[in-house]
């Protein structure tokens, strides 16, 4: 199979929500959240300056994700690349959410 001509073009990120714990509190399940989203970014980072690309750090906000991913795509950018985001057992995620939380309610994160 040949080589696309947009390999090497973006960056990926991969998370994978199976990992994320469900149950507890709407704090409790944000914690879990963010902890795992802040390490696969970490990751992300080690990940592609082992590949050889020389990003610059990677800023962790344990309390804030929205945060560590702003500072990621700012990141990318400086090479002019994209960045993919691939979430794996979202709908997993997100069912285990509602079944477990039939009352919980998106809009207003009660």
């Amino acid at each position: 199979m040949p080589e696309s001509p947009l390999r090497n073009s973006y960056f990926v990120l991969r998370l994978d929500f199976s990992c994320v714990d469900s149950t507890g509190t709407t704090e409790e399940i944000r914690l879990s959240l963010y902890d795992h989203d802040n390490s696969s970014m970490s990751n992300f980072e080690q990940t592609y300056r082992a590949k050889g690309f020389d990003l610059p750090h990677i800023e962790i906000d344990r309390a804030n994700a929205l945060f560590s991913i702003h500072s990621l795509v700012s990141a990318a950018q400086i090479f002019g690349l994209a960045v993919y985001l691939l979430i794996d057992e979202y709908d997993n995620f997100a069912s285990t959410l509602w079944i477990r939380n039939p009352n919980w309610n998106v809009a207003t994160r009660t």
